[in-house]
């Protein structure tokens, strides 16, 4: 169907199925707004991108209207800033802009006759997310995922609970005892994951998906002592993986080893994972 052609909803609904990317793997900062020292927007943009004069029509992400609809939520500068400006191709125009965007800001409205500031931000957010990679410049890029091995810091304690009839085993109670630590942060032994707290606040301020956080206990070798005098250990949380490998930030893969999000792997990286293994992980 051509872009000037009017589509019904379930029409609508199938060209977004095609062009729209999966928000929960695309990696981007989050929407904002700035505040402009004019009006006029067009030139703000364009000011700012001078090499796309006549190849794209600015368009307002969160759109215009809201100043009218939510009183006083957005001030006409933030409306008008660089920040809240996209530039859809010409070609692209008439089905983002007139038919695709009003349709996704319509349900926005119908769902929210109130709504807050990060309500709105966070929307603006989930269509870059869908389209961002159609505008000029683009938004956001697709999620990277990776497997991951762990340092195996030591083995399954005598009061672990499993059942050991089905593969891999289901683990109901852990106990983790360290045989040598060097200050990763993430930590396993099959088919368990450990994590320090500091980890574990750290996911939570970010937000996560594919995983749950529970009680382990948590004791020392003999080698431990003998080989490490001395070292203390952070407190670690046993990290439940329940998430499905390329989608969510936490999964197993089908031959039962851990994948992890582009955005996880920057956190782990920059909290400590010296000795674990990262490859690229392949759907």
């Amino acid at each position: 169907m051509g872009t000037g052609a009017k589509p019904d909803k379930a029409e609508l609904l199938e060209i977004i199925k095609s062009i729209a990317r999966d928000p929960s793997k695309i990696k981007y900062a989050g929407a904002s707004f700035g505040k402009a020292l004019s009006k006029n927007y067009r030139k703000t943009f364009l000011d700012a991108n001078p090499k796309l004069e006549g190849e794209v029509v600015v368009h307002h992400a969160a759109e215009q209207q809201i100043l009218n609809r939510y009183l006083g939520l957005v001030a006409e500068e933030e409306m008008h800033s660089l920040q809240n400006l996209r530039g859809i191709p010409k070609s692209l125009d008439n089905l983002l802009h007139n038919k695709i965007f009003r349709y996704e800001w319509d349900e926005f409205y119908a769902s929210h006759p109130q709504a807050t500031r990060q309500q709105v931000l966070d929307y603006v957010a989930y269509i870059d997310k869908k389209y961002g990679h159609l505008f000029n410049p683009p938004i956001g890029w697709i999620m990277q995922y990776f497997y991951i091995r762990p340092d195996v810091a030591g083995g399954l304690g005598r009061n672990t609970v499993l059942d050991p009839s089905v593969h891999p085993p289901i683990v109901t109670k852990l106990h983790y005892v360290v045989e040598g630590w060097t200050g990763d942060v993430l930590v396993t032994t099959f088919p368990c994951y450990l994590v320090t707290e500091e980890t574990q606040r750290a996911l939570q301020n970010i937000g996560f998906s594919g995983a749950t956080f529970a009680e382990a206990e948590v004791t020392t070798s003999e080698e431990f002592h003998e080989y490490q005098p001395g070292q203390e250990l952070p407190p670690f949380v046993w990290l439940k993986v329940n998430g499905k490998a390329g989608r969510d930030d936490f999964g197993i893969a089908a031959n039962y080893r851990l994948v992890i999000s582009e955005r996880i792997l920057d956190l782990l990286e920059s909290l400590g994972i010296p000795f674990a293994v990262v490859e690229p992980y392949e759907q």
